[in-house]
C-alpha cells in the first residue's frame, strides 16, 4: 500500500521542521527540591553580605523563561455548500492557561539559576552516572501532533470549478432588494385597494344620481299634468260662473244662424271651447254656416267641424245632415262688463 499524504503543503513543511528540531533539555535532577534551595540560603546567611548579594543577583538579571513548544495549528477548515465557502475559526485556548504556563516556566528557570551557581567553600556533589542505554532498534519518527477533529483542507473539485466566494456586501444588497420589493408590493396593494374602494363609491353615487334624476323627471311630468288640469279647470269655472254673459252669446248665435240650419245641443270643453251640434238638409247648408262663423271675427276667434253624418231617407222623414261646430270665442267677450 502506498503512503499518500493528504495534508496541505504548509502542514507538511511544519511536520518536517518539527522532526528536525532537537529535543529540549531536561531539567537536572533535584532542581526544584526544597532541601537544595534551603542549603543554598543557609550558605548565603553564613556570610555578612551573602544573603543580600544573592537576592540582588536574583533580580539584577531575570532568567529567561523556557520557551513553550507550541503545536502548529492547521488553517481553519473550509466547507463547500452550494457554491459558498463557510469558514470556521480555530478554537483558541483559554488565556489564563497560557499565563499560568509562563509563570511556571519563569519559576523553574529561577531555581535552575540557583542550582547552577554553587558556593566555592562547599564542593558540588558528584552526579550519579547514568547507565548506558540498552541497544534498541531505531524508533520510527513520531507522528505529527495534529489536533483531533480538524477537517483537512483537501480540494477535490476539478480545476476551473472553484465556487466563487460570496462577498459580504452582496448579501446586504440582496436583503435591501428584498425589503424594497416587499415595500413596493405593499404600497401597490394599498393603492390598488384604495382605488377600488373609490371606484365602488363613485359608481354608487352615480347610481343614486341617476335614480334621483329619474324621480325629478317623473315629478316634473306630474307637475306639468297638474298645471294643465288646473288651467282647464279654471277655464271651465270661468265658463260656468255667473260672470259669463250667456244671453249675449245666444243673441249672437241666433243672428249668425242660417234659415236651413238648426242647433240641437251645446256643450263646453275643458279648454274653454263651446261645441254646438247643428242639423241641416244638405251638406252645402252646413258649409255656408261654417263660412258665416269664420267671417264673424269680432266674436269668434276660431271654428272647426269635427264630423259630418248623413242620415238615410225613409217614408216618414226626409234625409238630413248633422255635424258639430267647435267654437272658440274671443277672450273676455263672454264676461260681463
Amino acid at each position: 500500500m502506498s503512503d499518500i499524504n493528504l495534508l496541505p503543503q504548509d502542514l507538511r513543511k511544519r511536520e518536517q521542521a518539527e522532526l528536525r528540531r532537537p529535543a529540549p533539555p531536561q531539567p537536572a535532577a533535584g532542581l526544584t527540591q526544597p532541601s537544595i534551595l534551603g542549603e543554598r540560603l543557609k550558605e548565603a546567611e553564613a556570610k555578612p553580605a551573602g544573603l543580600w548579594q544573592t537576592i540582588k543577583s536574583w533580580f539584577s538579571k531575570m532568567p529567561e523563561p523556557v520557551k513553550e513548544i507550541k503545536t502548529p495549528r492547521p488553517p481553519p477548515a473550509r466547507t463547500y455548500t452550494k457554491g459558498k465557502i463557510l469558514e470556521e475559526k480555530p478554537v483558541s485556548g483559554a488565556g489564563w492557561q497560557d499565563a499560568a504556563q509562563s509563570f511556571a516556566n519563569w519559576w523553574q528557570g529561577l531555581f535552575r539559576r540557583v542550582e547552577q551557581k554553587p558556593s566555592a567553600s562547599t564542593p558540588a556533589k558528584p552526579k550519579p552516572k547514568a547507565s548506558a542505554p540498552a541497544a534498541t532498534s531505531p524508533a520510527a519518527p513520531a507522528a505529527p501532533d495534529v489536533p483531533i477533529g480538524v477537517v483537512l483542507d483537501v480540494n477535490l473539485l476539478p480545476v476551473g470549478a472553484q465556487p466563487s466566494q460570496v462577498k459580504p456586501y452582496t448579501k446586504k444588497l440582496w436583503i435591501v432588494a428584498g425589503v424594497s420589493v416587499l415595500v413596493v408590493a405593499l404600497a401597490y396593494a394599498l393603492f390598488f385597494s384604495l382605488i377600488t374602494h373609490q371606484q365602488v363609491e363613485v359608481k354608487r353615487v352615480q347610481d343614486e344620481a341617476r335614480l334621483l334624476a329619474e324621480e325629478v323627471t317623473s315629478l316634473q311630468g306630474q307637475f306639468n299634468e297638474l298645471e294643465l288640469v288646473s288651467r282647464k279647470m279654471l277655464q271651465i269655472k270661468n265658463l260656468l260662473s255667473g260672470r259669463t254673459n250667456w244671453s249675449k252669446f245666444f243673441q249672437v248665435m241666433e243672428s249668425l244662424t242660417l234659415p236651413n240650419v238648426s242647433f240641437r245641443s251645446m256643450s263646453a270643453t275643458s279648454d274653454g271651447a263651446i261645441t254646438v251640434h247643428a242639423e241641416a238638409l244638405t251638406v252645402g247648408d252646413l258649409a255656408r254656416q261654417l263660412q258665416v262663423f269664420q267671417e264673424a271675427t269680432d266674436v269668434i276667434s276660431e271654428v272647426a267641424i269635427s264630423s259630418v253624418t248623413v242620415s238615410a231617407e225613409d217614408e216618414t222623414k226626409t234625409a238630413f245632415v248633422t255635424t258639430s261646430f267647435q267654437i272658440n270665442l274671443v277672450d273676455g267677450w263672454l264676461q260681463k262688463s
